[in-house]
Formats: C-alpha cells, sequence, structure tokens
C-alpha cells in the first residue's frame, strides 16, 4: 500500500506499512535518532530505542 504524503505528519521522510510484524507509521530520522507516530501512540513523534530493522527499513516508502 502506498502512503498518502497529504496526511503525513510534518517532518515524516519514510512510511512503513501494516505488516504482520508491524503497524503502519511515520519515521523521520532526527540528530542520528529515528522517531516514530502512529495513531496507537496518540499521533506524536517518538523516538526508537533502536533503528528500523533491516526487515523494515526494506519495505519502508521513502517520501518523494
Amino acid at each position: 500500500m502506498s502512503a498518502n504524503w497529504k496526511k503525513a505528519p510534518d517532518g515524516a521522510t519514510h512510511y512503513g506499512p501494516k505488516s504482520k510484524q508491524y503497524s503502519a507509521c511515520w519515521y523521520k530520522k532526527v540528530d542520528g535518532v529515528w522517531h516514530f507516530q502512529k495513531e496507537a501512540v496518540g499521533n506524536t513523534w517518538h523516538p526508537m530505542q533502536s533503528p528500523p530493522t533491516v526487515y523494515r527499513f526494506g519495505r519502508m516508502e521513502v517520501r518523494p
């Protein structure tokens, strides 16, 4: 499924679609730290403890 970039939050650079292991969410990298935003956590940016996995990153869509 392709991302609707018109609905992307400010600063989003990547979109990760829903899969068996992941829920759909937006991503951005700030000062070397990846952040994610999704509806289940209030649509606010949250820093990730670890960067996206190779599996996840390989399925992410980069903002055009």
